[in-house]
This record gives structure tokens, C-alpha cells and sequence, in this order.
């Protein structure tokens, strides 16, 4: 053999190596520098892509949600929240389906953002009683798992302090921009129950639009009325936040992000 590094210039052993290797090729990667650099880039084209990963900013159990509308975002499904949004191109799928290691999968697009610090949902014994810290198992959250609607978006499912919770985002096209939405619907009848949106240092309000400068994105609650949302001050910033209010055993939760435009 000419090449004396490769195991330690035994041509037998490097043309065995050869045969193993033609053998199964349709079950490796090519040789480094023959791969395609964007191989295993996801573009959602025609309908949703969920790919469950490990993703950065939303843990081990994540599932990442492309849109062919460029809105893309990943659910913790052990927080029981939408943990990572952005816009643009979707994700690298290498990580997950084609490295050993499982390193973290990251969003590919642009204006990254987490609104959603801590539990979206917790009981309260008043309007002004902090936020409880804990999430997940923890808290009383148990993951039922998600179907897929006809649109092939994901509708997430999981129960809380006896509530049985649906939620669901998609984009929406409103005037002049495209908006991200989010819905809750929660089957029960308890006293206590309040949602949180998002919390930032730099929340403000105008008219019935709540916006963060720092994150470059405004909300805007649907359901319950405006009115009936409260933007509350804690230790970092504010929270926008409001009570559940069931009737006849359920209740529908709306609001809509739409980021700054470049």
C-alpha cells in the first residue's frame, strides 16, 4: 500500500475496508468532503414539518415545528410550553438524524426570541401572587403526546392540575403583517387558574398591542377580551397575564405574536 496511515498500511485490511464500506454504503454518510454541505437542511414547502430533537432553548424532548410560511417554533414537551420562536429558514436536521453524539439542534432563520419564561399556566390565590418557579412534572404538568390537524400542524395535549389542555400555533394573516398564533383550549372547572403570555424587562403597552423593544416582537391578546388581561410587575420586568375563566367546562386562550419587520 502507498498510503501508510490508514490501518498502518496493510493493503488487505484497506480493501476489506473498501468492500465493507460498497457494502453498505446505503446505510452511511459519503466520505468526508463528497456530502453535500446543506444534506440534511429541512425546508417545510407544502405542509408543516415535525421533527422531534434535541433543541436548544426547549430541552431533550423537544419538537420542532417548521411552517411553509417561515414561522417556525419548538415545543417542550416536558415544560409544556412553546419555548423557541423564530422566522425564516427552519433547521439542519444533522444532529439528530445523522451524528452520534446528538448535539443540540438549532434554528437556521432569523429574530430568535423566548417569551415564554417559566409555566404558561398556574394556580393563584390572588392576582398579585408571584409566579410559582416551578414547571414541568413538577408543577402538576403531565404530556399526553399531539395529533396532527389536517393542515399537518401538531396539536399538543397534556393535563394540568386536573385541566385537560389542547394548544395549538399556526400563522395568521392580518393586515400588512403576518401574525403567529397560539391557542389554548382547556377542558375543566377550577377557581385559581391563571395563563401567563410572555414576561420581559421591557414590556409595554399600546391600546390593546403589548410590545418588547428588546426581543423585536408585539403580542397581542384575543381571548379572554383585552380588558381582562393584566400586565403585572414582578422582581425582572413585567408579565402580561390573565384568569381563566370556564364556561360550561371549558375555555379558549388566544393571542397572536408578531415580530418587528427587518
Amino acid at each position: 500500500s502507498v498510503n501508510k496511515t490508514v490501518l498502518r498500511g496493510d493493503a488487505v485490511g484497506q480493501l476489506g475496508a473498501i468492500w465493507r464500506y460498497l457494502k453498505e454504503v446505503d446505510q452511511t454518510r459519503l466520505p468526508i468532503g463528497m456530502e453535500k454541505t446543506d444534506a440534511f437542511v429541512l425546508t417545510p414547502k407544502d405542509k408543516p414539518i415535525v421533527l422531534r430533537t434535541f433543541f436548544k432553548g426547549a430541552g431533550t424532548h423537544a419538537i420542532a415545528v417548521g411552517d411553509p410560511r417561515g414561522l417556525h417554533f419548538a415545543f417542550d414537551s416536558e415544560q409544556m410550553k412553546p419555548a423557541v420562536l423564530w422566522r425564516g429558514a427552519f433547521l439542519d436536521a444533522e444532529a439528530t438524524w445523522d451524528n452520534r453524539f446528538t448535539p443540540w439542534t438549532e434554528p437556521l432563520g432569523k429574530n430568535v426570541i423566548d417569551l415564554f419564561n417559566g409555566p404558561s399556566l398556574a394556580m393563584l390565590e390572588s392576582a398579585d401572587t408571584p409566579w410559582p418557579a416551578q414547571t414541568g412534572a413538577a408543577a402538576g404538568y403531565e404530556f399526553k403526546g399531539y395529533r396532527l390537524g389536517r393542515s399537518g400542524r401538531p396539536v399538543f395535549l397534556y393535563r394540568f392540575k386536573g385541566v385537560e389542555v389542547e394548544e395549538r400555533l399556526a400563522p395568521v394573516k392580518r393586515p400588512k403583517a403576518l401574525w403567529l398564533q397560539r391557542t389554548l383550549t382547556l377542558k375543566g372547572n377550577v377557581r385559581g387558574l391563571w395563563f401567563r403570555a410572555m414576561s420581559a424587562k421591557d414590556l409595554t403597552q399600546a391600546n390593546e398591542v403589548i410590545t418588547s423593544a428588546s426581543a423585536g416582537v408585539s403580542m397581542r391578546p384575543c381571548q379572554p377580551a383585552p380588558n381582562v388581561w393584566r400586565l403585572r410587575k414582578v422582581k425582572d420586568g413585567r408579565e402580561l397575564a390573565a384568569p381563566v375563566r370556564f364556561e360550561s367546562g371549558q375555555a379558549v386562550i388566544t393571542l397572536e405574536v408578531k415580530w418587528f419587520e427587518d
